[in-house]
Parts: C-alpha cells; structure tokens; sequence
C-alpha cells in the first residue's frame, strides 16, 4: 500500500480525480468510500501544491547567489574567469549534494516502507484471526447460516475500514519523512549559498563592505521570493479550500439523496400500514387479507429496490462513461493552451537578453500558478456540471421506480375481494403522491442550501 512519495520527480498534480474520470463515479460508492475518496483528491492536490512551494524555496537558493555572481562579472567586480569558477564549483557541489540527500532519502523511504509493511501485516492478520475465533464460536454453538453471513459481512466491513485507516498511517509516515528531507534540503542549500559568498570574497578581494553588501543583497532578493511564494501559495491554497468546501456540498446532495429515497419508499409503506389497520378495525378488510397484502407488500418493495438499484447503476456506469470522455476533452485540450503559454514564455525569454534568471523564474512561476488554478476552477465546474446531470438521472429513475410502487399496489389492492377497494386505493394513492411532492421539495431546498 505505499504511495508516492512527493520526492518523486514524476508525480503530478492529480486534480480531482487524477485522471479524466467523472466524478459520477465516486459519487456512486458508499457514503464513507464517497466521502475518503474526494478527501484523497483534495489531500493528493494539497500536497502537490506544498511540493512545488518548496521546489520554488529550494531554486531560489540555487538561483539568486549565482545571479548576484553573474552581475558582480558584468560590473567587473569580479573577473569572468574567477567568477565561472565560482559558479561552476557551486553548480557540481548542489547536485552532489542532492544527489546524496536523495540516496539517503531512498534508504529512510525502504526502511519506513519495511516498518509500514510489517505494520499492515500484524494488523490485517490479528483481524483474521478475529474473524475466524468468532465463525469458529458461532460454528461451535451452531450459528444460522444468516448469522455466519452476518458475521462474514460485518468483518468484510471492518477489514475495508482498516486498510483506510492503515493507509492514512501510512499517509502520515510518508508526509513525515518528506518533511524532514524537505528541511534537510533547504539546510544544505542555504549552507552551499553562504560557501559561494565566501568565495566570492575569496577570489575578488572584496572590501568587507562590498562582501556584507553582497550579504545583504542576497538576503534582500532572498525575502523578496520567498514573499512572492507565499502569496503565491496563499492563493492556490484557497482555490483549494473553496474546491474542498464544494466536493463536501456535492458528497451532502449526492448522499441526502440516497438517503431520502429509500426514506420515502419506508414512508409510503408505513402509511400503508396505519391504512391498513384503520381499515381491519372497522372491519373493512378481514385479517387475513391485511396480513397478504403486508408480505405482497414488503416482497414488492424489496423487489423495486433491488431493481432500482441494478437499473441505476446500470445508468450512472452509462452516464460516467459520457461524461468522463467530455471531461478527457476539455482537460486535454486545457493541457494543450497552457503547454502553448510556456512555449511561448520561453521564446520570449530568449528574446530578452537583459532579463535576469530570478526575474525569469518568476514570471514562470507565477504563469504555472495561473494554469493550475484554471485546472482547478475547470474541474471543479464539470464537476458541478456532472453532479447536476446525475442527480436528474437520479430523481428520473427514482420517480420511475414510484410509479412502479404505485403499480404494484393497485395491482394487490384490486386483487383484494373487499368492497372497500376504490376507497383504500384512493387513500394509499393521495398519501403517496403527497409524500412524494414533500420529498421532492425538500431535496431541492437541500440542494440550494447546500450550494449556497
């Protein structure tokens, strides 16, 4: 179960979903599936952002002393041949240094993966044998199948939500140890920084003026980015949270809508019931006829439910299958302007010659920011696009699936020999249709509460 770690050189960015997929998909899941996925999305988006913020830190180290160098050689404070010396010595000692730092983070990555493994194997198999002691004690005392099911599936249940748990563990270890290379990194670039200086010094005979002026400076320049990175971060990050706040209102629709189906089916029959009591009471219908039409009832409602859920899951795998291919295009072709945007950013940066490498970076920068927010502004509204388009399908199939009720019902009433008949058709007809009207109302009050 290990992840990728964000010291990977090909990790990206996974917007919602990390690929083309719809998001009528998840939405399709069970409610705590549903909920840890988008989490994971938002979480994964998070972290890619925290990455390229310390990417940015780290060029800076690497980039701002070696533009101060390449100007103090343009001014002749410093000759070109002790200057590129300078640079190039600080150019091999960098990538030496990241080159060991990345050895050692790869051994710290084995040896936590090593210590997550053994983890996860004690906790899945102390829960197998949880399971087996339990089917072993009900087989003793000799159980009903429907128990051994019930115990089977409730330990399916918890394996499923340990593997979660395990891998937010696993999660938390991982953003730990990247964490303290992270800083281990920034450390040894700022070490290199000051060893440049130092140099500088050395191989220019700098007046201790002009060397704590060059101090300065590089200092200066190194505030003035690390501004620009935070105001650059701030602003993602709430592009972020407004994305977050968004995918938890599509989870609550999405959610409150399966709850509140299945809650109107459970109504209309319970209404029946209390119908069909008041009816025995005053001895409209004998006893028997209530007791046939309660268990034709529960076999009908048992039988649309599993029917609505087949032909709606049948139709939301039809609907992901559509939107997913829209979503592919749009995105690809959003991949394609913003590739165009750098290509012709670095053939504007060729054209200017005077642009400083810290100015260029920069503008880079800034102009990557730009694009991953649209990334984000665009999926977040397909998302709501293909949000809206399932729940239509949704309440379309739901108010299919009532009329199939109601169909069933006047099938068994009119199969009833009372002379009552019409009257309880009536009656179970009105409640119906007005249970429905109220649920549809409220679920759309829900929606714009919800969206609002």
């Amino acid at each position: 179960m290990m992840t990728a770690s964000k010291w990977d050189d090909k990790q990206m960015d996974v917007g919602s979903s990390g690929n083309h997929d719809s998001i009528v998909e998840v939405l399709g899941k069970s409610p705590i599936t549903t909920f840890r996925e988008i989490n994971g999305w938002d979480i994964s988006s998070t972290q890619f952002l925290e990455k390229q913020v310390e990417i940015m830190r780290c060029e800076a180290y690497t980039k701002i002393p070696v533009d101060l160098v390449h100007k103090m050689i343009e001014t002749q404070e410093v000759s070109p041949q002790a200057g590129y010396k300078i640079i190039r010595e600080f150019r091999c000692k960098t990538e030496e240094f990241i080159q060991n730092l990345n050895k050692q983070f790869q051994i710290a990555k084995q040896e936590v993966h090593r210590e997550i493994t053994l983890r996860n194997k004690a906790e899945i198999e102390k829960l197998h044998t949880e399971r087996r002691n339990a089917m072993e004690a009900l087989q003793k005392k000799q159980g009903s199948r429907e128990e051994m099911i019930k115990i089977q599936k409730e330990y399916e249940d918890k394996e499923k939500d340990l593997v979660i748990q395990l891998e937010l563990k696993q999660e938390h270890d991982m953003y730990s140890l990247n964490r303290e290379f992270d800083l281990k990194k920034r450390k040894g670039l700022k070490d290199l920084e000051e060893e440049l200086l130092n140099l500088v010094r050395e191989e220019s005979s700098l007046l201790l003026e002009k060397y704590e002026w060059l101090k300065e400076e590089s200092e200066r320049k190194q505030a003035e980015f690390q501004k620009i990175i935070e105001n650059i971060a701030t602003y993602e990050n709430a592009v972020l949270e407004e994305r977050h706040q968004k995918h938890q209102a599509m989870f609550e629709i999405s959610n409150n809508q399966e709850v509140d189906y299945r809650y109107l089916l459970n109504k209309a029959v319970a209404n029946q019931k209390g119908i069909l009591q008041k009816l025995k009471q005053d001895k409209i219908i004998t006893d028997d006829e209530s007791d046939q039409f309660c268990t034709e009832l529960h076999q009908e409602l048992r039988r649309i439910k599993d029917e609505f859920s087949e032909k709606r899951f049948a139709k939301e795998k039809e609907l992901h299958a559509e939107l997913s291919l829209e979503k592919k295009r749009i995105l690809e072709d959003l991949e394609n302007k913003h590739n165009r945007e750098i290509a012709d950013l670095e053939a504007k940066f060729k054209q200017q010659n005077d642009l400083d490498e810290l100015s260029r970076m920069i503008e880079l920068k800034r102009t990557k920011s730009n694009q991953r927010i649209e990334l984000m502004k665009t999926e977040i509204s397909l998302d709501e696009k293909h949000v809206q388009a399932l729940n239509e399908l949704r309440e379309k199939t739901s108010q299919e699936s009532i009329a199939e009720f109601e169909k069933a019902l006047e099938n068994m009433i009119r199969s009833m020999k009372s002379q009552s008949v019409k009257m309880l058709w009536m009656a179970i007809s009105i409640i119906i249709d007005k249970t429905y009207k109220i649920w549809k109302e409220s679920n759309k009050k829900k929606e714009r509460n919800t969206l609002s």
